[in-house]
């Protein structure tokens, strides 16, 4: 059997129609639609489920697949509801007319939030539908995400005969993975249970890895990652070599996620007349790949080599190259020195309209409206954004309740999220779903010196059973 691959749907492509019924070609293939049209690009195209007076609950439904392992969304109420709404997620196999229930959940308020629920079922072509189960209130869907061992693009027709068995593989520049390992399968019921389960469609290694936290959940779950994720101190300088195998991409340049675009390479030029011109040159030649960590500084991103970067600052745990959190790979990453520079220690964040400051639309400026901070922020690319959410939730796991790290812009002592960062870095791991580079670099730290691996990388989403904040 092959192993899972994760698709995601952001229904960007619905046409928007009021109330409309029928097949709508989208990023994932053929979906039918009942009683829906588009809201806002929250979530992509967020699409609005609700209640027809001459159908039975409005619904939408997947396109046919060759076994199903989970699905995730994120939802909300359009409009605050005075009572529970309720919605479901049903299964059908084989073309047939029959429903089953996967799971179920209530929505009332105009708040996003996040559901998951395993499936894995193997039992031929099926199909799913999410279900406004009878409500009279609008439930609004977006970013939704599934894994299946193979989509049938197209047609919505449920013949047996149309799916097929090949297994779909991941590539990004340079580095694949036959078959992403990274499933949604984290909930041990078909029920939408809370507790961590075995993904069987990960490597023995990485499944035996996270033994000890199955069947687990709340802060019993939080405490057994911790425990598995603790590793012993490895030196700052070994980092340099690792980069060699985590962060070097297909041309032999290093893979910087604030200036390396989302294909893996660095379009030299090509961003000059954009953006703020005091940061930019139409003449860029960007540094080759070495072991020599440069660390000088440089006027002109491209020019002055690359340093290591914490992308969890280093202030707010002492400041320090010498301790665990001031080596931990799974958050320091090879950086342009300049950019580096610019991030300086402000909090990842959403900038409002201020222009590019790197060569791939890296952004510093004043947070946008409505993201629940004023200060100053640095904003990677979209590309990279679910890379760095799932840095930090490593952290918040792996330094929980720790001594060293400080109240600051976006997380409280003990390295505990704040409410507007955690909600944002939600929202990038939905938006941004784990890629095969992540995997690689995964496991190059396993493999390295380090010895251990990033959970919400194997699991993501491990991200809607654990509470950061708390």
């Amino acid at each position: 059997m092959p192993g899972l691959t994760t698709y995601t749907e952001p229904f960007e492509d619905y046409n928007g129609a009021s109330y409309a019924t029928g097949t709508f070609a989208l990023t994932t293939g053929s979906w039918y639609v009942v009683a829906a049209f588009k809201d806002s690009a929250t979530h992509g195209g967020s699409v609005s489920v609700r209640l027809n007076d001459d159908v039975a609950g409005s619904c939408i439904v997947s396109p046919v697949m060759n076994g199903l392992g989970s699905v995730s969304f994120w939802y909300r109420a359009l409009n605050a509801e005075s009572a529970d709404s309720t919605f479901k997620v049903q299964t059908s196999v084989n073309g047939g007319t029959t429903w089953s229930d996967a799971g179920s959940g209530t929505f009332k308020s105009q708040t996003w939030a996040q559901y998951s629920c395993t499936i894995n079922s193997t039992a031929g072509s099926i199909q799913f539908r999410v279900l406004n189960d009878n409500q009279a209130g609008h439930l609004i869907l977006g970013d939704l995400v599934f894994t299946s061992y193979n989509v049938t693009w197209g047609s919505v027709s449920s013949s047996a005969s149309a799916v097929s068995s090949a297994t779909s593989s991941v590539s990004s520049a340079g580095f694949s993975s036959s078959s992403s390992s990274s499933s949604l399968g984290t909930t041990s019921s078909a029920g939408g249970g809370t507790t961590f389960a075995e993904d069987f469609t990960l490597p023995q290694t990485v499944r035996d890895y996270y033994r000890s936290a199955y069947g687990k959940s709340g802060s019993a779950l939080k405490t057994a990652l911790k425990t598995i994720i603790t590793h012993t101190y490895t030196s700052y300088d070994g980092l340099k070599t690792l980069y060699a195998t985590s962060d070097v991409r297909a041309d032999g340049k290093i893979w910087d996620m604030y200036s390396t675009h989302a294909d893996g390479t660095s379009h030299d030029g090509e961003w000059g007349v954009l953006g703020n011109a005091t940061y930019f040159t139409t003449t860029k030649t960007y540094y080759s790949y070495t072991t020599s960590d440069a660390g000088a500084s440089s006027s002109t991103e491209g020019t002055g080599g690359w340093n290591r970067e914490h992308t969890w600052p280093k202030s707010n745990f002492g400041g320090s190259t010498s301790n665990q959190p001031g080596t931990d790979a799974h958050h320091i990453t090879p950086t342009d020195v300049k950019v580096n520079g610019w991030r300086s220690n402000y909090p990842y964040g959403e900038v409002d309209s201020s222009a590019p400051y790197s060569v791939n639309g890296s952004r510093l400026g004043s947070a946008r409206s409505g993201l629940g901070y004023s200060g100053t922020v640095f904003e990677p690319i979209d590309a990279y954004k679910g890379d760095h959410a799932r840095m930090h939730f490593y952290m918040s796991v792996r330094y929980y309740n720790d001594s060293l790290f400080q109240d600051g812009d976006w997380s409280y002592a003990g390295a505990k999220l704040k409410p507007w960062y955690d909600a944002m870095m939600r929202n990038w791991n939905a938006s941004d779903p784990v890629s095969a580079k992540e995997i690689a670099r995964n496991n190059a730290i396993y493999n390295g010196n380090q010895k251990n691996r990033n959970p919400f990388i194997d699991y993501p989403a491990l991200v809607t059973l654990i509470d950061f904040q708390n």
